[in-house]
């Protein structure tokens, strides 16, 4: 019995799987059968939020033990003027609480306590932190990483939010690769992985395939074609891996409330070609969010050909292009340009920005949204050390959408103050300057017939977003099945349907930020919906030097 639990937990850490769990595509020695199949929603089908997508497939076997998958273990931005529990209203990040799915170090004894129902792995769609974030947040809290499955580059990105949390690497979680096309196999049970396009590189969209029918998820995904880092969405793959009439679809719902034609990458840099053409004698400063990796590809494409130099000023967007070198994504390599990427934190790259004239370069900055302190908003207020502005010499585009949980009215307070310097400022949608991160309205439609499922799912949006996609699949012939947190689906001889007996309340925990002197001198309050009380101020430790990792408190239930 101490030797099969030690090796139990020895598998779930270092990533070594169980005898008769061996993934490949040869068949699975000493296999069990599976009795039930199970798939939960903890997070992501939210009332006025989007982001924190979290779900679990759940198998059961005839020897009573399980399977149990979770996929994308996000976070969410709270939004004081719409939070999705009252509790959180002063949370600036919330994940589900999934306490339940991990084993954790007992802070008195240091000794692990087992989880009620432990996972076996975590699988990531990609690198976005609505879809990662709440891995940190859990393994501050103490809780233990299983066994994690992601892309490279997601991997690296995985990897930065740990080395950000100063989380030392001797703690990271053991996370093998996976690519589309590739399979993995567990008793009774397949998942498979397609490529999808999205704003990130390396984006997947899986499949689980059971004896009691297959689940199809699209994550996050679009059907763009002219993607620099990719790679594409593939129909051909994507039928391939899905098969014929798969039981369930889950349809991200993010566009669902829009019929307008796609802007793609491609579109983009038109756009900013033809706006270099017009203005050959201007800088650019552009703003874009650092999770949009695709777009910044677009930029650097445009800048090159235009035959300008590629500066960025943010510290978020050098751990972007690191990642990406660590990945062995080469910027020139896909983008087909030569193009050296100059960081305005070095002395020579800010000489020679101040050298060149106004026409040959553009800058990347931070600061979409106008967040206090991006790279920006300082260069706005004269207090950027390494941007200097000038409303003589540039040009100043937006070039990314409004972020859920986002005071959007900072970007426009901050697009105003611009304007009143004297700078021309461009965003969209007057100028097509955002490329889609997810599927519009024709896309979905065009998914949904591709797939036949029996059912579908509307996921990743709030209810808004679900109930306009429930109501444009309805009205092209599908058959949905509509969902909130903490509801579970059954599937059972190629149907399926919510399983009311386990809908459970959606439980969540918070997180209030507290900030040091320094950026990086952070702790956490946890705030959490079931018996939540606020410590008392006078009870608070003090902060953190900026050498270690933050740390969470809470109330012990």
């Amino acid at each position: 019995m101490f030797f099969n639990r030690a090796k139990e937990i020895f598998n779930r850490y270092v990533g070594r799987p169980a005898d008769d769990e061996r993934e490949g595509n040869g068949p699975v020695k000493n296999a069990k059968k599976s009795t039930d199949v199970l798939y939960h929603f903890l997070s992501g089908l939210n009332e006025g939020c989007v982001g924190g997508n979290t779900s679990v497939l759940e198998v059961s076997y005839d020897d009573g033990s399980t399977l149990r998958c979770m996929v994308d273990p996000g976070d969410l931005f709270g939004d004081k003027n719409n939070p999705e529990h009252p509790v959180l209203s002063n949370c600036d990040s919330i994940i589900a609480d999934m306490r339940e799915y991990f084993d954790h170090i007992d802070p008195q004894t240091g000794e692990i306590v087992e989880a009620k129902k432990p996972l076996d792995n975590i699988i990531l769609s990609h690198s976005h932190k609505d879809h990662i974030g709440a891995i940190s947040k859990m393994m501050l809290m103490g809780y233990k990483m299983p066994q994690i499955y992601a892309t490279p580059y997601t991997r690296q990105r995985l990897f930065q939010h740990l080395n950000n949390e100063k989380i030392p690497p001797s703690e990271w979680p053991h996370v093998r690769e996976i690519a589309p096309g590739q399979k993995l196999k567990f008793p009774d049970v397949e998942v498979g992985f397609f490529s999808v396009s999205h704003s990130t590189p390396q984006s997947l969209g899986l499949v689980f395939k059971t004896k009691e029918g297959s689940i199809v998820h699209t994550c996050d995904w679009k059907m763009d074609q002219s993607l620099t880092w990719g790679p594409n969405f593939e129909p051909s793959q994507y039928k391939r891996m899905v098969g014929d009439n798969p039981t369930v679809l889950l349809m991200d719902s993010t566009g669902a409330d829009s019929d307008k034609k796609p802007v793609t990458e491609e579109i983009f840099r038109k756009t900013l070609k033809k706006m270099m053409k017009d203005n050959p004698g201007k800088r650019f400063i552009i703003a874009t969010h650092p999770g949009f990796e695709e777009n910044m590809a677009s930029i650097a494409k445009v800048t090159a050909q235009d035959g300008r130099k590629f500066f960025i000023d943010a510290w978020s967007h050098s751990q972007v292009f690191d990642a990406l070198r660590n990945t062995g994504l080469k910027l020139g390599d896909h983008i087909g340009e030569k193009i050296d990427v100059k960081s305005l934190n070095s002395a020579p790259a800010r000489r020679e920005l101040e050298s060149s004239k106004p026409g040959d370069s553009i800058v990347l900055v931070a600061g979409v949204m106008g967040q206090k302190n991006s790279s920006l908003v300082r260069a706005v207020n004269g207090t950027n050390k390494n941007l200097k502005l000038d409303p003589k010499k540039d040009i100043i585009l937006f070039c990314g959408p409004n972020m859920p949980g986002q005071n959007r009215e900072n970007k426009y307070a901050l697009m105003a103050e611009i304007k009143k310097k004297g700078f021309e400022v461009m965003g969209h949608p007057e100028y097509k300057l955002y490329p889609h991160a997810h599927a519009r309205r024709g896309e979905i439609v065009e998914l949904a017939e591709m797939t036949s499922a029996k059912y579908i799912v509307p996921v990743h949006g709030d209810q808004h977003l679900r109930d306009r996609n429930e109501e444009l699949l309805g009205e092209n012939g599908h058959k949905v099945i509509k969902l909130k947190n903490g509801q579970t689906l059954r599937l059972k001889d190629g149907k399926a349907e919510i399983d009311p007996e386990l809908t459970r309340d959606p439980q969540f925990i918070g997180f209030e930020t507290r900030i040091g002197k320094h950026w990086q001198e952070r702790d956490y309050i946890a705030c959490f919906t079931v018996n939540y009380k606020r410590p008392a101020n006078e009870n608070d430790p003090p902060k953190p030097d900026a050498a270690r990792k933050p740390r969470i408190f809470q109330n012990r239930r």
